[in-house]
């Protein structure tokens, strides 16, 4: 009886991590979704949201940006105007202020429409940078 139960738990253990893996159908390409709208921020209160962002990391010595929520959220990382910017992810994940920031810049200048812009880059993890309206 013994040896049955613990060879249940041991298939168990090992069937878990394979549950909780993405499948390849559903993991998220990298890259930009653009999402602009009349109701999106000025490019310029974006790049300042995201430059106000940039520069609060680097002043106080941070060089990675982690949400560490395991059911998932977002870190608000700055805003100006109609602007604002962050990081989310379905779980605790962290990326670097440069990888985050490279995303945010190419959305900006990618996804413009009439001097508004709005939209995310999303990771390979299921993380995303967003550029919304405040």
């Amino acid at each position: 009886m013994k040896s049955a139960i613990f060879a249940t738990i041991g298939l168990l253990a090992m069937a878990i991590p394979a549950a909780l893996a993405i499948p390849a159908a559903l993991q998220v390409a990298a890259g930009r979704v653009c999402e602009t709208s009349g109701g999106s921020p000025t490019v310029n209160d974006a790049l300042l949201a995201d430059e106000r962002g940039w520069n609060t990391g680097i002043q106080q010595g941070v060089t990675l940006i982690c949400q560490t929520n395991s059911g998932g959220g977002c870190v608000h990382l700055g805003s100006y105007g109609t602007g604002s910017v962050q990081y989310c992810s379905p779980q605790a994940s962290c990326h670097t202020i440069d990888q985050i920031d490279s995303g945010l810049h190419d959305v900006i200048h990618n996804c413009q429409v009439d001097g508004r812009v709005g939209g995310k880059w999303e990771f390979e993890n299921g993380a995303h940078a967003d550029v919304f309206h405040s």
